[in-house]
């Protein structure tokens, strides 16, 4: 990925706070959730769950997920986003705590909040590792996009 596609994901990243999830169920059928999410400096991104929630335990059994970040518009020029598939990972340990550094900077307000806070401390913090990322910037003309491919990260199919 070249840095000045690398520049505005990043931008665009930093600008908006939810993401789509769409994972498979046991039986295959699709499933999404709405979710905030915090960027990391590799473009990953994390979110926060509950383990006993559908999208969790999905991503539990098969790590393979796609979403979608994007700003609401009315006019076609203004579809601006991003698709993404990868593999999706529950965290623990100092890879928990370097999310939960990340998650708090991007949302301060949690710590503010003793609910939120007391709730937070009971969150499984997962990362989304993208294997391929496409920017949509329809600004630039009709359809323009940007595709970036990373190879497959090992361990993408189904959980034993």
């Amino acid at each position: 990925m070249d840095d000045e596609l690398r520049i505005r994901l990043k931008q665009f990243l930093a600008a908006h706070t939810t993401l789509t999830l769409a994972t498979l169920a046991e039986d295959g059928r699709p499933q999404a959730a709405p979710l905030f999410y915090a960027e990391m400096d590799d473009l990953s991104l994390i979110f926060i769950s509950e383990q006993r929630v559908r999208h969790s335990r999905n991503v539990a059994r098969d790590r393979r997920v796609a979403a979608a970040i994007y700003a609401d518009g009315q006019q076609w020029q203004t579809i601006h986003g991003v698709q993404l598939e990868g593999v999706c990972t529950a965290l623990s340990g100092q890879a928990a705590q370097a999310a939960q550094a990340v998650y708090l900077a991007k949302y301060p307000f949690i710590t503010a909040d003793l609910l939120l806070a007391r709730l937070f401390q009971k969150v499984t913090f997962y990362k989304i590792s993208p294997t391929w990322l496409r920017f949509i910037d329809n600004s630039r003309g009709f359809g323009y996009k940007e595709e970036w491919e990373h190879e497959e990260i090992e361990g993408t199919q189904e959980n034993s």
